[in-house]
């Protein structure tokens, strides 16, 4: 089970996040991390949807996933308003 909400909440993130921005430098990476995220886990609904307990959690995280997105994009305009 915690490997599981590590995978879900720690690394899918992570590598959401950084994927468009290190590896593609990517001019919008948070826009590209949205529809990457949207894609992945509309696929693995797919995959998954007959075991309800892990689609519980894995829709449960698609929203954090995307909240955290959200505050990273926040946190980098308010540092830019900041600094510049």
């Amino acid at each position: 089970m915690t490997s599981m909400v590590v995978f879900w909440f720690v690394l899918i993130p992570l590598v959401s996040y950084l994927v468009p921005t290190k590896i593609f430098k990517s001019t919008k990476p948070i826009k590209e991390s949205v529809i990457g995220l949207t894609i992945f886990y509309a696929l693995m609904t797919f995959m998954i949807y007959e075991h309800s307990d892990f689609l519980q959690l894995m829709l449960i995280s698609f929203v954090v996933n995307i909240l955290i997105l959200f505050f990273i994009q926040l946190d980098k305009k308010v540092n830019k308003e900041v600094v510049g």
